[in-house]
């Protein structure tokens, strides 16, 4: 769970106010002069911003509820400040109407929020993702190598050994053919003798 400082809570905070702050722009954006539509534009980038935000500094559970919140108490000051001091935003219908809109207009800014929550929690999944198929292309490589190594010393061992059998096979042979020899000079060894012997019988 995400450790949440207080100077987070400054960020709902904002957009709560920014969304209350769409009161005072006249509800029929696109019949109005470009101004209008660009500062709102403005507005809905800010709040796609602070959506961003929120989602980093709350997480995606706790920010959600936090960015509902806002909505909620904008809509909440929306609809007492257009009932109590509608000589202070424009209305261009009657004012039921325009309290729809203000309902309606909240709702789209704060869906911004939202959007911006969603596009933070896919660039970090996306980040997320990346570092494990970095950790299994690096993990499979790692076995490639283990393998290769494995199979290196498997093959050096096997080398050893067939070396080893022919020097134990040359170290046998040899002492085969010096048994053989000794028994060789032994045999003629006594033959002798015994022509000797032969020669002092007589």
């Amino acid at each position: 769970m995400k450790k949440v400082k207080p100077i987070y809570y400054f960020y709902p905070l904002l957009m709560a106010f920014l969304i209350f702050l769409s009161d005072f722009l006249n509800t029929r954006m696109f019949e109005t002069m470009l101004q209008t539509f660009a500062v709102w534009f403005i507005l809905s980038v800010l709040i796609f911003s602070l959506g961003y935000i929120i989602d980093k500094s709350f997480g995606w559970v706790i920010g959600g509820k936090v960015v509902f919140v806002s909505i909620i108490i904008s809509i909440i000051f929306s609809l007492s400040f257009a009932s109590f001091f509608k000589n202070y935003i424009a209305l261009s219908s009657p004012l039921l109407e325009d309290l729809i809109l203000f309902i309606l207009r909240n709702i789209t800014l704060g869906a911004m929020g939202f959007f911006g929550m969603a596009i933070a929690e896919v660039t970090a999944n996306e980040a997320v993702i990346k570092a494990q198929g970095d950790i299994e292309k690096n993990t499979a490589l790692l076995i490639e190598n283990a393998k290769k190594e494995a199979e290196l010393l498997i093959k050096e061992a096997e080398q050893k050994i067939e070396e080893m059998k022919k020097e134990k096979t040359g170290e046998l042979n040899e002492l085969v053919r010096n048994e053989i020899e000794l028994k060789k000079k032994l045999n003629e060894l006594i033959s002798s003798e015994k022509e000797i012997l032969k020669k002092y019988d007589r």
